[in-house]
């Protein structure tokens, strides 16, 4: 399940703590934090409880951010992954010309 998956994550010294949310549809199927066992230290740099109001420091968020975009806009038929980048965005190889390495390079080598 996923709270024994957080749990064994957090004692094994995966985090100091994390919090997990999912919805289906909109409806929330998921919502926990966790933290380490409190013989450990269980508070935030600034001496703050962990609890579900703790601000999450989130690192390389826009590739996630990127692909889900980019998997939207292929469900509803605006590109597709083999396109080429710059059939979208010329600019992205406008300077190296339209036979070039990166003019071909798609959007699937990209991800």
């Amino acid at each position: 399940s996923v709270h024994d998956n957080l749990k064994w994550y957090c004692a094994n010294g995966g985090t100091l703590g994390l919090q997990f949310y999912g919805s289906v549809d909109g409806i929330e199927v998921v919502n926990i934090f966790g933290r380490v066992d409190n013989h450990r230290k269980s508070l935030l740099s600034d001496g703050t409880p962990y609890d579900m109001g703790a601000q999450q420091c989130v690192w390389s968020m826009t590739k996630v951010v990127m692909c889900t975009v980019i998997m939207i806009a292929v469900e509803r038929g605006w590109l597709k992954y083999d396109d080429p980048i710059a059939k979208h965005w010329p600019e992205f190889a406008e300077k190296f010309g339209p036979d070039s390495e990166k003019a071909k390079a798609t959007i699937t080598q990209a991800l």
